[in-house]
């Protein structure tokens, strides 16, 4: 299903930008965690346990013939309240990217 990012979500990705942001974001909601000023929603061990099972699903996506594309430009929205990984932007898995009409015919034949 399509989901939307929850809010305060942090992008993360590989590339350099991207992994800069991530560490900003990250450090800015842990100072706010600490100070507690940022409610969150999930019990502390439940959103790392939830952040620890995603990883290890990524990390055997990535393992995978059908998720090696996804390494091109690997990036996900982190949840940092519940611990859940989003991925967004699939079309560097397919080799034509030029007209969405391509995509979609990959997609649903």
């Amino acid at each position: 299903p399509i989901q939307l990012v929850p809010k305060g979500s942090l992008l993360f990705g590989c590339k350099s930008k991207k992994l800069l942001l991530a560490v900003e974001q990250l450090t800015n909601f842990m100072i706010k965690r600490n100070n507690n000023t940022e409610t969150t929603l999930v019990d502390k061990d439940l959103r790392e346990q939830q952040l620890n099972a995603d990883f290890h699903a990524n990390k055997e996506m990535l393992n995978s013939n059908e998720g090696a594309c996804m390494l091109k430009d690997y990036q996900v929205f982190i949840d940092p309240s519940s611990g859940h990984m989003y991925h967004f932007d699939f079309d560097r898995c397919f080799e034509n990217k030029t007209k969405l009409t391509e995509c979609t015919e990959k997609i649903l034949p």
